[in-house]
């Protein structure tokens, strides 16, 4: 939770270089499924990286999205037997996060 929006922005932004720098997570579209907004429909601003299915891993999914002056992130690293999990509770989290 930021005190305005334009901190949450900027704090979305450094996120989001943070996940696709080398010396980051290196999530770029080379490396990893990258979906941006406004396909996801989470909060003001939104990404979606997965990964994993190119080494023969289960895949790694990370979403980062931002409402107004709140910035959320949810990562699941071991989606073995529900894949879909982690975008239900993204789904929730941004409900709760609108007033939902």
């Amino acid at each position: 939770l930021f005190e305005t929006v334009a901190d949450a922005e900027r704090a979305f932004d450094a996120a989001v270089l943070l996940h696709e720098a080398d010396d980051g997570w290196d999530l770029t579209a080379g490396r990893a499924r990258v979906e941006r907004d406004p396909e996801l429909g989470l909060g003001d601003a939104g990404i979606h990286y997965a990964q994993g299915f190119d080494y023969g891993n289960p895949e790694i999914s990370v979403y980062l999205w931002r409402g107004d002056n709140v910035l959320l992130h949810a990562v699941d690293y071991h989606p073995y037997d529900r894949p879909d999990l982690l975008e239900s509770i993204v789904r929730a989290m941004d409900a709760r996060a609108r007033g939902g």
